[in-house]
């Protein structure tokens, strides 16, 4: 012991270096059987467009009392009242209309500044003034004239709802007629009369098929629906009609041979009064079938013309020269602003008419010629055999819900059944109940089709609700999976790498992700509506774009792992077990 010591003093500078190796050598072994270390893997997506529905939820009870409340959207005068206590009234029809003159003058004054900002628009671009103005003017009025064909086919087709129920509840209930059931005319008239009914019966049912499908869709549309929307219904609107045409012509025809082949004294006492009505049903059918005609050959038209007057304003443009970009871009947004502001002045016109939401009976008639009434005033109570859902929401769930937005009932008594349903009514004034604020919605079920006897309906009044409210609907934008949005302050972002990596297959299909030698960088976002999955981007990615969706560290092998460890000098030996 006494050599060693002795030889550590003579040999200094070599003990020292001899004591940090076996330092460093220590630690090595400790870090790679301790498996402390850890490398960060990314899972990565490419960014896509997609639609994004947000929605609310609410629980709550059918209703007991098959009632809503009609009420006014607006503040004035009543100068017309439409209907009287008791009276049966159907969807749309007009409950009251209200002094609209201040309304009216607000729609003029958009339309004289809409002509201003198309003024101002064509005075930015400088060269070729006059004839710009007269190509904006032409498009304008194009698309003016396309929204204004848009209205009118919506109002042809309430005009044709008002007619069709009555055609093809008409059209059945002469079918069911005793003078034409199967015994009647086989043994009165004849197997061929009874192929001629049969035949008749086809027809009906599938103009009743067609109706039925086209209710759907009239049901759940507005006049502010996607013009897609409603040009859909305008084609579907007059097929139903066209159909119903068919079976009513081919009713008349068989009637005519029961009344001219009847085998005994006299036709029957109804048949007569069965004719009038089919020459009335024809008559009505046809007018609505010139109306939605007269509609989808002026939609194809107006069509047309935007995409001239587009090109012709296009060609004006490309020609100018030395335009300023920015005084033409604001002129640009300043007709779109008045646009929109146009559109709005409308749509609040329109709420001076106060209309039945459903068919239904008008009880506690509230409105008199002469009364004033404000936004929410109860006007009238409708009676209406249409279910309802009765449902709570906090404060901040009934903000976003409007009325008209369409909804999903579920029911905790009926398992597997989902029914639609739109909202019809929405409390003005909350309740509280230890503190907390609720608001009710009153939610109508969509109309089912009829069951088979001896099937019992499955809702009933006062079985408890779910509903899930869908309040936005956005299709074609970009978005991202809710994983990928982090937050910095009162900044969102997402994580990217530059250079983008290349995605493995493994890793689109969510495995253990991707490593890389660089940490991936912050890309800033504008984020718009969410739910509980997907985020919408509004501003900061673009389609095909990579991101981070998720990081998983993974830690390295620890002494239960058949890895290489690192030798006493820091190369690693093979371990091997038996």
């Amino acid at each position: 012991m006494r050599r060693i010591k002795n030889y550590f003093r003579e040999h200094k500078f070599t003990a020292a270096l001899i004591i940090l190796v076996l330092i460093v050598a220590s630690w090595r072994i400790v870090v790679a059987w301790t498996g402390t270390s850890a490398e960060m893997r990314y899972v990565l997506a490419r960014v896509a467009k997609g639609t994004i529905i947000s929605s609310v939820s609410g629980t709550g009870q059918v209703s007991t009392a098959n009632q809503i409340e009609i009420k006014a959207k607006a503040a004035g005068e009543i100068i017309a009242v439409g209907v009287r206590n008791g009276q049966a009234v159907s969807a749309g029809g007009l409950i009251a209309q209200l002094d609209s003159r201040e309304a009216q003058k607000i729609v003029r004054d958009a339309e004289a500044n809409l002509v201003s900002a198309q003024i101002t628009l064509e005075k930015a671009k400088r060269q070729s003034a006059s004839d710009i103005t007269l190509a904006t003017q032409d498009k304008v009025q194009a698309v003016e004239s396309l929204k204004k064909t848009y209205e009118e086919g919506y109002n042809a087709i309430v005009a044709a709802f008002l007619d069709l129920p009555e055609i093809i509840t008409g059209l059945d209930d002469i079918l069911g007629q005793d003078y034409l059931s199967s015994n009647t005319i086989r043994n009165l008239i004849g197997e061929r009369a009874w192929n001629y009914r049969q035949s008749a019966e086809r027809v009906y049912y599938r103009a009743k098929n067609a109706y039925q499908e086209v209710l759907k869709q009239y049901k759940i549309s507005t006049r502010q629906s996607e013009t897609a929307i409603v040009e859909n219904l305008i084609s579907e609107t007059y097929e139903a009609a066209k159909l119903a045409s068919d079976a009513a012509k081919e009713l008349d025809s068989l009637l005519d041979y029961v009344e001219n082949n009847f085998d005994d004294e006299s036709p029957p006492d109804d048949l007569a009064g069965d004719q009038t009505t089919l020459h009335t049903y024809n008559e009505e059918v046809n007018d609505h079938l010139v109306s939605l005609l007269a509609v989808k050959s002026d939609l194809a038209q107006s069509k047309n013309e935007i995409k001239n007057t587009e090109q012709a304003l296009a060609d004006k443009i490309t020609s100018l020269n030395g335009s300023d970009p920015l005084e033409i871009q604001a002129a640009e947004l300043a007709l779109l602003e008045s646009q929109n502001n146009l559109t709005d002045a409308r749509e609040t016109l329109a709420d001076y008419d106060v209309r039945a939401p459903l068919p239904g009976l008008i009880t506690q008639l509230e409105a008199g010629r002469g009364d004033s009434v404000s936004a929410g005033t109860v006007l009238a109570t409708l009676i209406t055999s249409q279910k309802f859902a009765e449902i709570s929401l906090n404060e901040i769930d009934a903000a976003k819900v409007a009325l008209g937005d369409r909804a999903t009932l579920t029911f905790d008594a009926v398992e597997n059944l989902e029914m639609g349903g739109v909202v019809e009514e929405i409390d003005l004034l909350g309740t509280v109940t230890s503190g907390v604020v609720t608001y009710n919605v009153k939610i109508s079920f969509d109309p089912q089709p009829a069951r088979q006897s001896g099937e019992n309906a499955p809702v009933k009044s006062g079985m408890s609700a779910s509903a899930d409210i869908v309040t936005e609907t956005k299709s074609g934008i970009i978005l991202v999976p809710n994983s990928a949005i982090k937050v910095a302050g009162q900044t969102s972002y997402v994580e990217m790498f530059d250079p983008t990596l290349r995605s493995r297959p493994d890793n689109e299909r969510g495995g253990q992700g991707i490593i890389s030698p660089t940490p991936p960088r912050r890309q800033t976002v504008t984020v718009g509506l969410a739910n509980d999955q997907d985020t919408e981007i509004v501003n900061g990615l673009k389609e095909g774009d990579e991101i981070v969706v998720r990081t998983i560290a993974m830690a390295a092998p620890t002494n239960g792992a058949s890895s290489d460890a690192p030798s006493f000098f820091g190369r690693p030996t093979s371990t091997r077990r038996p």
